[in-house]
């Protein structure tokens, strides 16, 4: 990050990271970069399991893409803070990204109970 954002954006995003790390996408650094790439593959998977629409949506495809046993990595890149951004963090709106944290492990609770269903037919009997 070359250029430091005002406090309360560090604030709110500390917030968010301690709640999403904690709660949905475990150790992942940032999860709010905008900057994230797919195979087509994965892309297709993920994105047509997707339910929520708020911020918090790359937070829920990290934890898809745990789930679904895809390979997660971190690479640095170059960020640079660009003042005027449409977001306008307020209680609403931090409300409503909180809420969607908490909902995502039960928007998704199915997948656990469906992978375990094909392990149990996939192994050999006996």
């Amino acid at each position: 990050m070359r250029q430091s954002q005002p406090a309360y954006r560090r604030l709110l995003g500390a917030a968010f990271h301690v709640l999403a790390s904690a709660w949905v996408a475990g150790p992942v650094r940032d999860t709010q970069c905008g900057f994230k790439g797919f195979s087509r593959e994965a892309a297709h998977d993920l994105f047509a399991r997707q339910r929520i629409t708020s911020i918090a949506f790359d937070v829920e495809l990290i934890y898809l893409a745990r789930k679904r046993g895809y390979r997660i990595a971190a690479v640095p890149i170059r960020w640079y803070d660009r003042r005027g951004s449409r977001m306008h963090p307020g209680l609403t709106l931090a409300l409503r990204v909180a809420w969607d944290l908490v909902r995502i492990p039960f928007l998704h609770r199915g997948l656990d109970r469906l992978a375990n269903a094909l392990a149990d037919r996939e192994r050999p009997a006996g």
